[in-house]
């Protein structure tokens, strides 16, 4: 993300890996119990994540133009714990987390811990992608469930308010 920050654009595979290399230099062979990995093993796994990062950047960039939104943001915080956007909607906010269809990609973002003050956490799934190019991009329908999904935790919230 630093690096679309800098130069506004969207970074190549190749970019994605020298900026990691920069950013996470002193420990990016380390990856915790795992013991050190080589060069090769952290570079495919960048590349294998390189289409999430271009589905996440695309998503923010729909939310971030769509009205219904208040506000869109992007925190590294909040990354760790598996949340992929903040999105505000009637004063609420709103942890958002984008992946796959796969069942592994579901049973990790299970796993993931949401803390914060957040009116709900909402899942949207990639099962119905515009294809564009190489890559399977969220659509219209991802914005409107989305909308849909905080509509109906700002109502419940107000129900158990009354």
């Amino acid at each position: 993300y630093l690096f679309i920050l800098l130069y506004q654009r969207i970074p190549t595979p190749e970019e994605f890996f020298k900026q990691y290399q920069i950013c996470y230099q002193r420990d990016a062979y380390q990856l915790g119990s795992v013991g050190e990995v080589s060069e090769e093993v952290i570079k495919a796994r960048l590349y294998r994540a390189y289409p999430s990062l271009i589905r996440d950047i695309h998503f923010y960039t729909l939310c971030s133009g769509d009205p219904r939104f208040d506000d869109v943001k992007y925190s590294t915080e909040v990354d760790k714990q598996g949340v992929d956007l903040i999105v505000s909607r009637g004063g609420e906010r709103f942890a958002v987390r984008l992946h796959n269809s796969s069942e592994a990609a579901s049973n990790w973002a299970k796993t993931k811990e949401v803390a914060g003050s957040f009116s709900a956490v909402i899942d949207i799934v990639l099962d119905n992608p515009n294809r564009i190019g190489c890559f399977n991009l969220y659509n219209d329908q991802s914005l409107d469930y989305l909308a849909a999904a905080m509509d109906v935790a700002i109502g419940e919230k107000l129900d158990n308010a009354n």
